[in-house]
């Protein structure tokens, strides 16, 4: 069956109105998924405290001041830094034999551990 060009048309739009949707709904489960989605999350619950892990430096030497860019999003979402503690969390070990002594390699990471106190005053207009 032939469609007419105004079938056509709407087939067309349904299909967008579709697309932008799912594009929508991917850029929702992105930012939720990020420390200052998280950090918007919380506030919108009306949590008093806001506690998130991150990685500050692999093995790899990698998440180089990504932390520092992720505590300034998340302070623009109402919260105020309050403590830090970092923790070296090991992922592997290893135990080389030598002649007399033994030697050790160890491979881990730093995570930072955050926590914010609410503060709207420092919410920014989304």
């Amino acid at each position: 069956m032939l469609m007419s060009e105004e079938e056509k048309a709407e087939e067309a739009e349904r299909a967008r109105s579709a697309r932008k949707e799912r594009e929508a709904e991917e850029r929702r489960q992105r930012i939720e998924g990020s420390p200052q989605g998280q950090a918007r999350l919380a506030f919108e619950r009306d949590l008093d405290w806001f506690e998130i892990r991150m990685n500050v430096r692999g093995s790899d030497r990698s998440n180089a001041g990504r932390s520092t860019q992720s505590v300034t999003l998340i302070e623009k979402e109402g919260w105020r830094l309050v403590c830090v503690n970092h923790v070296y969390v090991p992922s592997s070990f290893m135990i080389i034999p030598r002649n007399s002594d033994n030697r050790f390699s160890l491979k881990g990471e730093i995570v930072g551990v955050y926590m914010f106190r609410r503060d709207a005053s420092k919410r920014l207009a989304t």
